[in-house]
């Protein structure tokens, strides 16, 4: 624990999810979903961490009492940008997770048009699956 004790752990905790946060949101933007699942191991830990903390703190009220005003103006600063880069996160996973679904649903309703032309006869008399076929071009945009 640092010389400012358990509310500057906290500090330093909160700080380096909020940063973590900034660069998941961003890359989920770029569309950078590898890169995401590579940080899911070091927001875990921090999220861990946060909340053990916390629980500490909660456990003895004491400790924060006796904390100088600026290092709990500090902490007041750090919470709420954890909560603005929090909001932000949950607005780029929904639009990530968003995108996704839209982009799967396009490809099932392609491959059950697809596979809809394929059954009975073509307008040649031909079985569907001899008859000559359109090509289908899907271009993938990754940007939200």
């Amino acid at each position: 624990m640092s010389n400012k004790g358990i509310v500057g752990e906290l500090i330093v905790v909160t700080s380096r999810l909020v940063d973590l946060m900034g660069r998941e949101a961003e890359m989920l933007k770029q569309g950078r979903i590898l890169g995401v699942a590579a940080l899911q191991t070091e927001k875990g830990q921090l999220v861990d961490a946060y909340a053990s903390t916390m629980a500490d703190l909660r456990r003895q009220p004491a400790l924060y009492a006796s904390v100088v005003p600026a290092l709990r103006e500090e902490l007041v600063e750090a919470t709420k940008r954890l909560q603005r880069a929090a909001g932000q996160n949950a607005i780029a996973i929904a639009a990530a997770r968003d995108v996704n679904n839209r982009l799967m649903e396009t490809v099932v309703r392609a491959a059950t048009a697809e596979k809809a032309r394929t059954r009975g006869y073509a307008e040649t008399l031909r079985p569907a699956t001899l008859a000559r076929r359109e090509a289908v071009s899907i271009a993938v945009d990754q940007r939200l």
